[in-house]
């Protein structure tokens, strides 16, 4: 068996330096998608997170770190995934209804005025935000 020998100061500065390009770029594509939804990312409580770690810490505990984030962003997105399934039972639920009442026209009319709505509040909200 053969003996290695790892630098643990130069592998925790490796390891830091990546996990924090990673959480950089999970952090940009979550407020992307959040600005895409027309959500405020500011504002956002929840959802998955980065890993903390510091070259302060033993590899040890930056390891620790990393397995709690997976484990936490693991099990958000599986919560996700299961609500997203329960809202779209809902919505199926809901369209079969409008079709059998004879309601679906209504309600995509009710729906694109909704937008146009939104749309016209959004831009002036931006108004009022530059003025």
């Amino acid at each position: 068996m053969e003996t290695m020998l790892i630098d643990e100061k130069e592998l925790t500065e490796k390891f830091v330096k990546r996990a924090n390009e990673i959480n950089k770029i999970l952090s940009g594509c979550i407020n992307r998608e959040m600005v895409k939804q027309g959500l405020n990312p500011d504002n956002y409580v929840g959802g998955l997170c980065g890993v903390i770690c510091s070259e302060g810490m033993s590899l040890e505990d930056n390891i620790k770190n990393l397995f709690a984030a997976f484990s936490n962003n693991y099990g958000e997105s599986v919560f996700f995934q299961c609500d997203s399934i329960k809202k779209m039972h809902t919505l199926n639920l809901v369209i079969d209804y409008l079709k059998t009442k004879g309601l679906e026209n209504d309600f995509l009319k009710f729906r694109d005025e909704r937008k146009a709505v939104v749309t016209t509040s959004d831009i002036v909200n931006k108004i009022c935000a530059i003025g």
